[in-house]
């Protein structure tokens, strides 16, 4: 992938994201500022109604995608202003991390509006994008684990297309267990174990490659992508999953840490400073 061609990549993403950020924005005011938003929840958004530290609360799970809604576009702008000139792929791979959080976050459309206890369309769409956006979370550091031994190579929208591809199979390929939706607006998946056990195997996989370039390369960067990475993941997998006010805040700081090291580390990779 050509140093231009990244670049371009870069803001079609920023452009997505931010017109995600849009549209999320209308959504969320539009039915928060309307009795919709009561009628659904019991409460009015505005209000102490609904919110706990410590107790489950689908108001956390609202103000948890705010948070990665917000993250996304921020982050994606800081890469390009950041990396701009470098010739770094993992920009671009950590721009496919950052896709599958922005597919995470159209899960707010179940809550908001109330597709989780009416069987539609727009109801499984939107519970596929949500397990295609942790399947693309995953395969994003298993690339940039890969690639960071060789993090200018030319060829690397062929092993993105393949992992895109992948993920999308294997979303279409898990049945959604319609009848019985999540405490966090998505729809539970069927065989969750197997899932877990995927999730498991491709966390420890994206770990050995980190440590097999570490071995051949012997920099020490590779070992603070490696620690991000599980940063960034722990807080990615936390916010998305809890209903829980303080779980919610610890993920949110795990992520926005692990993504300040990660950039800190490509930076001192490729910048010298």
């Amino acid at each position: 992938m050509t140093l231009k061609t990244r670049n371009r990549t870069l803001i079609a993403f920023i452009c997505f994201f931010l017109l995600c950020t849009i549209l999320f924005t209308g959504a969320l005011l539009k039915q928060t500022i309307s009795p919709a938003f009561e009628s659904i929840f019991g409460y009015k958004f505005f209000s102490l109604n609904g919110f706990s530290f410590v107790s489950p609360s689908d108001k956390t799970v609202i103000l948890a995608l705010i948070f990665l809604q917000l993250f996304i576009p921020v982050t994606t702008i800081l890469l390009f202003l950041n990396f701009e000139k470098t010739q770094s792929t993992l920009i671009i791979l950590f721009g496919l991390f950052l896709l599958g959080c922005q597919l995470q976050c159209f899960r707010i459309f179940i809550g908001l509006f109330n597709f989780k206890y009416s069987f539609s369309m727009d109801y499984l769409i939107l519970g596929k994008l949500s397990i295609m956006g942790k399947l693309l979370a995953l395969a994003s550091f298993f690339l940039i684990a890969a690639e960071s031994r060789n993090s200018t190579k030319l060829n690397i929208e062929m092993d993105i297309f393949i992992a895109i591809i992948a993920c999308f199979v294997i979303t279409l390929s898990i049945p959604l267990r319609t009848a019985m939706p999540s405490k966090n607006f998505g729809i539970t998946p069927g065989y969750v174990s197997v899932l877990n056990i995927l999730g498991i195997i491709t966390g420890i996989l994206t770990a050995i490659t980190f440590l097999v370039s570490y071995k051949e390369t012997e920099e020490k960067i590779i070992l603070n992508l490696l620690v991000s990475y599980c940063i960034i993941m722990i807080g990615f997998f936390i916010l998305t999953s809890t209903d829980l006010l303080w779980t919610a805040i610890l993920g949110s700081l795990g992520l926005a840490l692990g993504t300040h090291l990660f950039m800190r580390s490509l930076h001192k990779m490729y910048l010298w400073s």
